[in-house]
């Protein structure tokens, strides 16, 4: 499961690792403001955050070979805690477009 692959690569810090799992012509657009990043994007966004993002409860909602859906709850950086959905569409085996949603927590 690719889902298992990019959850231990995260896990363990692993930017390389954890990119392996995307494909060359990956998009993600984000929840927060609608942009688009590609996967180079992605890298050098992630890598300076990969080990203040703190997520629990990540599990994996449904996989198969064209689709990666999964949840979590991850509290960024600046304190904020939100419930995030990750919705991955496949191709080569490889997550090619990503869109996520959110919902703020409040403790």
């Amino acid at each position: 499961m690719l889902f298992n692959k990019f959850n231990e690569a995260f896990d363990k810090g692993d930017i390389v690792g954890a990119a392996e799992c995307f494909h060359e012509d990956m998009q993600m657009t984000m929840h927060s403001n609608g942009t688009s990043m590609n996967k180079q994007e992605w890298l050098l966004r992630f890598a300076p955050m990969m080990d203040k993002l703190k997520r629990e409860k990540v599990r994996c909602l449904y996989e198969n070979e064209d689709l990666l859906v999964t949840h979590s709850f991850i509290t960024f950086p600046n304190g904020s805690c939100e419930a995030v959905i990750w919705v991955g569409l496949k191709r080569d085996g490889l997550i090619v477009s990503v869109e996520t949603g959110s919902t703020p927590i409040s403790s």
